[in-house]
């Protein structure tokens, strides 16, 4: 009798060791406020062409939420800001979004990848484009070949992560 008790006795531990260990981990979220951010990551790397300050999005409005992120709505987020350059004749825009706890951060991350047009500006296009995540929040940016291309967004979306810490999958293109 003592045998089979203590043999459920470890059962129960393991099965209480395995439970433990599968609660998922909480997002700590990142303190700071997204102006500062974008601010932070050009002191890292501050591209070599005019670029306006970082600006808030109105999340509440759906078009610019599409404009900037290719989202559908900003339902799943809490604030955004874009910083972009001083002409629209340059394919450049950097944009961070802090999504909504309980939001699925990677079903955020590719309904931008799939839906952001990278030729939204009228003359011009950007050629890549890296869609990212670290914490609780989703980076997109994306440049023109004659503006840095991959080299640019790669050294954005680095100095981002330095930041931040945590990152998530990366999505380029």
């Amino acid at each position: 009798m003592k045998r089979i008790l203590a043999i459920v006795l470890a059962a129960l531990m393991m099965l209480s060791v395995v439970a433990c260990n599968k609660q998922e981990e909480k997002v700590t979220p990142y303190e700071g406020t997204l102006e500062e951010l974008v601010n932070s990551i050009y002191e890292i790397h501050m591209p070599e062409f005019s670029v306006a300050p970082a600006m808030p999005i109105d999340i509440a409005d759906a078009g610019a939420v599409n404009y900037y992120f290719g989202l559908a709505n900003g339902d799943n987020l809490t604030e955004a800001v874009w910083a972009e350059t001083m002409f629209g004749s340059q394919p450049y825009s950097l944009c961070i979004a802090r999504v909504k706890e309980g939001a699925d951060m990677a079903a955020v991350k590719q309904e931008i990848f799939d839906n952001m047009d990278m030729r939204k500006w009228m003359c011009v296009a950007a050629d890549h484009m890296i869609v990212g995540d670290a914490r609780d929040l989703v980076i997109m940016v994306m440049v023109g070949n004659d503006f840095g291309g991959s080299e640019m967004t790669n050294a954005l979306y680095d100095a981002f992560v330095s930041i931040v810490g945590n990152p998530g999958e990366k999505l380029e293109k």
